[in-house]
């Protein structure tokens, strides 16, 4: 019968442990998966930048070659008014100089000879055909006056009354075209292919000296997935297929370029594009390590204590049941708390971390005895004190602890014993967790009434505790890493890029779009250091988050910032955006912003509302450098004052008159820097003659005035804005406060008549 009973107990315990084990593989599994996901959303944004890296030099591309044919058009232009008035249109030859792309260019006549600035020949081409053509840009053809050589032709017809007189052509020397591209995407480790669809010939090639075309990529190793005539027959999309020279796989965006028949490639290395997306699964690897390690410990104790009572291995096994259900720890965290004090009868249980973490659940019925504000602050602090003496040294130590209030804890710590009977607390126990990085964990119960089984059952769940919390925390924190910038805290440039896929997706009722330019980083950068410039960018990302609460901010760039909103109108955008800019006005902060909206019914490209959002801000910063005068507070000096000689007792008396108006003055050379004291007491200190100025009012500065006048103070040492204000006719001055509250004024007034030649000025403080 006992053998029965044992056998039937044995296989609970096993059944039990099978459980155990299934439910961390679980666990395992659900965080291998969110590996899988943040991967491949990483993965996802790699492919978008690598699309808008494309579609830079795309525009690039584009830009130059159609830039190039409006000024071949003003020069046909030119040539057709040479027509009319019965000159020679080759005139326009001799006063070209290469622009743009183009290296040179000929004059195509009706009788078929072209033109050049070096002579006439009589290539093999039919003026009628090219007439017909009008305007265009050829692929890779032979140069007209050398066939040898291959060039690209930019053609415009010359226009007299509506007819075509003759065809001007723009030549460009493919390979010059070949090395601005190889200069332009060397900074991102890319190849760059674009080739004319009709012959596929490669008009750039960025990887090898010699034009092909591009059947030479028909013989390349393809990834699974991939092929070329993915690229050769869809519109745009990504391919992939093995490098000989790098030795790797790169990744390729493709597009029509949307001139004539071309079409773009640029390539990447794989290990490149997914550059993030591999850090991130690093990152995580490392987390899921760490939880394997909690995990084989946590198995390790299961075993250990095997023969635990059944009522105990029940209670630990729902607990751990709920604990391992990862996306609904924080209620499940509860649900734990409260099944550990119902089992122990206890009054409450808790659970606290060196992290902050702070779980607490209490007995309805003792609600009025619950631990809260600077009680429950002390309560946790006494708490991490023993536990802190009690960790063991090893990985995930487990240390069980019992604090009762006896006549021992009162002769050991009275403060703690006192504590726990004016709280009515008899005794409690927890259990430890501790591991090398110094980070503690802490599961415990107050006033149970089931003592040793209690102890048992948080000594067994313990580890799994913290590691249900450690997953959630973590979870989070490389969720919230990889969608938000570190600086400011806003989301990144990831999450812009997403949240355009998603808005395009959606169509929104209304949409609007802020461009947010921080006008002065660089020149704060350069002046103050970069540790003041990111102080603007956090203090502006903050007054954003006040402003636009509630709606999508970005950080897109170094200064840059952006706001996506639905249901929001143009007039609260507007509106919001000026009280953006009061806000930060007080710090001397400004920005430039650009304002787009699209309203019901209106389909949304969100791409095209940030372009004109984009263009309306750059408008505006434009205005501000435009208008931007130096701010002054200055005012006319009346110079129509007599002076007449007097004695020293006549200049001792004015002294002790004006010293209780004025707290010094002090002659400083704009041009050296060094400066003399002509009046005292000195604000400085023990100054002499000759020193540097600078110095000693930096000085001065940091160590007397009030921190929030710090920013305007140094700006005085800018010697060539004082010279402007003083030429200018003002007297720059401010009105600041001492850390002792004082208020004083400080003026800059110059001593020589020559407002053009600025040297000698005299610096007066004075009390207000």
């Amino acid at each position: 019968m006992n053998n029965a009973l044992k056998n039937k107990r044995r296989r609970r315990i096993i059944k039990s442990e099978i459980h155990t084990i299934l439910a961390t593989v679980l666990s395992c599994l659900v965080f291998l998966i969110s590996i899988n996901n943040v991967y491949h959303n990483a993965v996802s944004e790699g492919f978008n930048y690598l699309h808008m890296q494309t579609r830079q030099v795309k525009e690039n591309l584009r830009l130059h070659i159609l830039s190039d044919r409006e000024t071949l058009s003003s020069i046909a232009g030119v040539a057709g008014k040479l027509y009319e008035r019965g000159e020679d249109i080759s005139m326009v030859l001799n006063s070209f100089e290469p622009f743009g792309l183009v290296e040179n260019i000929g004059i195509l006549m009706p009788d078929n000879t072209l033109v050049t600035k070096y002579g006439t020949v009589t290539p093999d081409i039919s003026f009628e055909e090219e007439a017909a053509k009008r305007d265009y840009t050829s692929g890779r053809v032979p140069d007209l006056t050398n066939p040898d050589r291959e060039t690209l032709r930019s053609a415009v017809p010359v226009m007299s009354d509506g007819e075509v007189v003759a065809m001007l052509y723009g030549i460009i020397e493919l390979g010059k075209l070949n090395s601005i591209y190889s200069d332009m995407i060397a900074d991102i480790d890319a190849q760059l292919y674009v080739y004319d669809k009709k012959s596929g010939d490669f008009l750039i090639d960025t990887v090898n000296d010699t034009l092909g075309n591009i059947e030479a990529l028909k013989s390349r190793q393809y990834k699974k997935g991939f092929s070329y005539d993915q690229i050769i027959n869809e519109e745009n999309g990504y391919s992939s297929f093995w490098s000989i020279i790098q030795e790797k796989y790169l990744y390729v965006h493709y597009a029509d370029l949307g001139i004539e028949d071309w079409r773009i490639m640029l390539a990447r290395p794989e290990d490149k594009v997914f550059e993030n997306a591999s850090s991130i699964v690093v990152t995580m690897l490392h987390s899921f390590l760490f939880m394997v390690g909690l995990i084989v410990v946590y198995l390790g104790l299961v075993f250990r204590y095997r023969n635990r009572k059944n009522e105990v291995t029940v209670a630990a096994s729902y607990i751990r049941k709920l604990l391992l259900e990862i996306n609904n720890q924080h209620v499940n965290i509860t649900e734990a708390l409260k099944y550990i004090a119902i089992f122990g009868k206890a009054r409450s249980s808790f659970f606290i971390d060196t992290d902050g973490e702070d779980y607490n659940y209490i007995s309805p019925e003792f609600n009025n005895e619950l631990l809260n504000g600077k009680d429950r602050k002390h309560f946790v602090a006494e708490t991490m004190k023993i536990a802190a003496e009690k960790k063991g040294g090893d990985n995930a130590a487990v240390r069980l602890v019992s604090v009762k209030a006896d006549a021992h804890l009162e002769r050991s710590n009275a403060d703690l014993y006192n504590f726990l009977k004016k709280h009515k607390i008899k005794e409690y126990h927890f259990s430890v967790i501790s591991d090398r990085s110094n980070h503690i964990g802490i599961l415990g119960s107050i006033n149970p009434g089931r003592s040793g089984s209690v102890k048992s059952l948080i000594e067994d769940i313990s580890i799994c505790f913290s590691m249900a919390i450690y997953n959630k925390k973590h979870l989070a924190l490389t969720e919230l890493a990889a969608t938000t910038d570190s600086l400011t805290g806003l989301l990144n440039s990831a999450s812009y890029v997403k949240d355009i896929n998603r808005f395009n997706e959606l169509q929104p009722d209304s949409f609007g779009c802020v461009y947010i330019d921080v006008n002065g980083l660089h020149l704060l950068n350069n002046r103050y250091g970069h540790a003041a410039g990111d102080e603007m960018l956090r203090y502006i990302a903050n007054t954003l988050k006040e402003v636009f609460y509630g709606n999508r901010i970005y950080r897109i760039g170094g200064d840059e910032f952006m706001v996506f909103t639905e249901g929001v109108d143009a007039d609260t955008l507007n509106a919001n955006a000026d009280i953006l800019k009061e806000k930060i006005k007080p710090m001397d902060y400004h920005v430039a912003t650009g304002i787009a909206y699209v309203h019901g019914g209106d389909v949304i490209d969100v791409e095209s509302v940030v372009k004109k959002a984009e263009k309306r801000m750059y408008k505006e910063k434009a205005r501000y450098y435009q208008n931007k005068e130096i701010a002054s507070v200055s005012h006319v000096v009346d110079n129509s004052y007599e002076y007449s000689k007097t004695g020293v007792d006549e200049i001792d008396a004015l002294m002790h008159i004006i010293k209780e108006h004025y707290g010094a003055v002090y002659s400083v050379k704009l041009n050296t820097g060094e400066m003399s004291l002509i009046f005292g007491p000195s604000y400085f200190g023990n100054v002499k003659n000759g020193d540097e100025f600078s110095k000693v009012f930096t000085k001065y500065v940091f160590e007397n005035v009030n921190p929030d006048f710090h920013r305007a103070m140094m700006s005085f040492l800018n010697y060539d804005v004082i010279k402007k204000q003083i030429a200018d006719g003002e007297i720059p001055q401010i009105t600041y406060k001492k850390i002792t509250g004082d208020t004083l004024a400080l003026c800059v007034y110059a001593t020589g008549n020559d407002l053009g030649r600025i040297d000698s000025t005299l610096w007066v403080f004075k009390k207000v």
